[in-house]
């Protein structure tokens, strides 16, 4: 049996990077421009009464504004319309504008935050008395299992943690050359206070499933430092070790 749902997912963050905003640099050209024929004009009508060319200089300088305001807006515009483009195309997939709503956008110098409303459907399958998601629409009759995208997200969750804690390895054999012992704490939050910048130069507290590691010392000379894995607990089959 399955059923068919709407569901939103929002506040999603969307990390792209710096628009060119075009439109924004030449609208700025042509205000300096501008302000430059405002001068121009003041010496060429000299002979005018005073309030013509101050009306003169008024409006040449609003138009200046002007034009510097719609540089900004364009830009706005144009890294909210990429955002969404993105979003709609992202790995092949074909949703309309009308599913993708960008609420907000922050530029922090080469990177930006969007804050983006998606909205799409579910396949169901009730299992067991309970409803269970097993397919998201990513497009026109075109819908990608639950189990699919899961089993890529863990994938690629693995390969980082599994970084991680090769990285953080390197960083306790730095400590243990120059100490002539390994780090004697009793959490990994002091571990990395230890390590960090001298022999690791990234504070790491937490995995990719944002669990914490978790580090003991075994002994005089030994340690383990492991993750727990995609199930989220320690001592089981899953739970992730640094290469050997």
């Amino acid at each position: 049996m399955h059923r068919r749902r709407a569901f939103q997912v929002s506040g999603s963050k969307f990390h792209v990077g710096p628009a060119s905003c075009l439109l924004s640099v030449v609208c700025c050209l042509l205000s300096v421009v501008c302000c430059l024929l405002s001068v121009v004009c003041c010496l060429r009508t000299s002979g005018l009464r005073p309030f013509v060319r101050y009306a003169i200089l008024a409006n040449v300088k609003s138009l200046g504004l002007f034009l510097i305001l719609l540089g900004s807006l364009g830009c706005g515009k144009s890294l909210e319309k990429q955002v969404q483009e993105q979003i709609r195309t992202f790995d092949h997939a074909s949703l309309s504008e009308q599913q993708v709503e960008v609420q907000n956008v922050k530029e922090n110098g080469d990177h930006a935050v969007a804050e983006v409303r998606i909205t799409t459907a579910v396949r169901l399958v009730k299992k067991d008395g309970n409803w269970v998601i097993e397919e998201f629409r990513i497009g026109d009759r075109r819908w990608e299992r639950a189990e699919h995208i899961l089993a890529v997200i863990n994938e690629q969750r693995t390969e980082t943690t599994l970084q991680q804690l090769n990285l953080i390895t390197e960083g306790i054999r730095r400590y243990a050359d120059l100490n002539q012992e390994i780090p004697k704490v009793s959490s990994f939050e002091e571990l990395m206070d230890i390590l960090s910048p001298q022999f690791h130069n990234q504070v790491v507290r937490i995995d990719a499933w944002s669990n914490p590691f978790s580090y003991q010392t075994v002994g005089a000379d030994a340690y383990d430092l492991k993750s727990a894995g995609p199930d989220g607990n320690l001592g089981t089959p899953d739970d992730l070790v640094p290469a050997p």
